[in-house]
């Protein structure tokens, strides 16, 4: 090879090298939204997701044991009772 002569080396790249995702420790699940909507936005959607997990106790058997079926709809995973409520809360 000359000195004038050049190389060109071309990587293919995966889907995961392109679209991978840094940490999320301070956004949390919010983070899947990168930096689109605006920090307000994604701090109030994760307070929803967040009430949403959390465990919630049965009306019914008082054990922490609550599940989220659909929207509005809750299961107690203990004693099976299953109940309407809000759409992130139940009750």
């Amino acid at each position: 090879m000359s000195a004038d002569t050049f190389v060109i080396v071309v990587m293919k790249r995966t889907s995961r090298e392109v679209y991978s995702m840094g940490k999320t420790k301070k956004v949390g699940a919010a983070g899947k939204y990168g930096v689109r909507y605006g920090r307000k936005i994604r701090q109030r959607l994760l307070a929803v997701e967040k009430a949403k997990k959390e465990k919630k106790p049965c009306p019914s058997c008082t054990k922490p044991a609550l599940k989220r079926l659909s929207v509005g709809v809750w299961q107690c995973k203990k004693c099976r009772a299953k109940f309407a409520g809000k759409a992130y809360k139940p009750y």
